[in-house]
Order: C-alpha cells, then structure tokens, then sequence
C-alpha cells in the first residue's frame, strides 16, 4: 500500500502500519513533531484538540516524554470524556514511567519491557514490529479494523491483541 505522507519519516511509517492493519477506516494525519522527531507538547495537544473537534475515533500517539503535563493530560481527558480511543507509546526498551502512555484511560504499549503498560508484546511474536512506536501503530491499526467491523468493546479488542 501506498504512504499516504510524501516523504519518508517517522509518521510516514507509522501511517503505513495503521493502514496495513486497518483496511477500512480514515486516517487522519496530525504532525506534532519535525522531521527529528523533536516536538512541543504545546503541538500536541493542538493535534488533540484537533482531533476533539473533528469527532475522531482513535488517537495513536507513537511517541513518549518524561514530562508529566497538567494541560497534556487536561486535553487527553477531554478527549477520553468525548470517548475517544488513545493508544500511545512507553519508551524502547525502558520501565520509565512516560507520558501520554502513563495518563488514566490511555491504551499503553510496551515492548514487554515496561510492566506497567496496557499491552505489552514479546518480540518473538511481532518480529515485523521494532520499536514502541511500531507497536502502537499495530495495536491502533487493529483497534480500527475491528470498530470498523462493529465491534465497540476495547477490552475484547485489546484480549484478542494479546492472545493473538
């Protein structure tokens, strides 16, 4: 499948494996970061709001910071208030506590290596997958394809994540 960015970064590859998962669902793009995968949160939480406003079903967030925001975490909480799915990264290979990953109501993705995450997968089972980041993209690709299938229950897609 074709990227739908026009260059090759970050975003680009995590749009692929969300569409690569997902076959039957929009995808919109929000940049939060450059090309260096530098960012502010302030940027962030435009994209979230965003999001808010145009009524999306699922935010992937395949990045993570140290720093515990009060109006990242206001503006992830608004969005979960208006049902919005979030599925964001923890750190490669780390058992630091990381944001938006860490916040209430947010779907953590974890390379096995952080025990506090929502999911964590074994490297074993998603060779294909190398990164953190990688991973979100997977979980909110299949996250998408089973809502696009009717299928509304998070808990049930995230059980059927794991065991498969």
């Amino acid at each position: 499948m074709e990227s739908l960015i026009e260059d090759d970064t970050h975003g680009s590859l995590i749009v692929d494996i969300i569409t690569n998962n997902s076959k039957y669902y929009d995808i919109y793009y929000a940049a939060a970061m450059d090309s260096t995968l530098t960012g502010e949160i302030k940027d962030v939480i435009l994209s979230i709001d965003w999001c808010i406003q145009n009524n999306v079903d699922v935010i992937c967030m395949s990045f993570a910071t140290l720093k515990d925001d009060k109006e990242l975490k206001d503006k992830i909480e608004e969005a979960i208030d208006k049902e919005i799915i979030i599925v964001a990264s923890c750190i490669n290979n780390s058992e630091l506590t990381c944001y938006p990953a860490m916040y209430d109501g947010v779907i953590s993705v974890s390379d096995g290596i952080n025990t506090n995450a929502s999911i964590s997968f074994d490297y074993e089972n998603m060779e294909d997958y190398m990164s953190c980041s990688e991973l979100t993209a997977y979980v909110c690709g299949r996250i998408t394809n089973e809502l696009s299938k009717g299928n509304n229950d998070v808990f049930e897609i995230l059980k059927d994540i794991r065991e498969n």
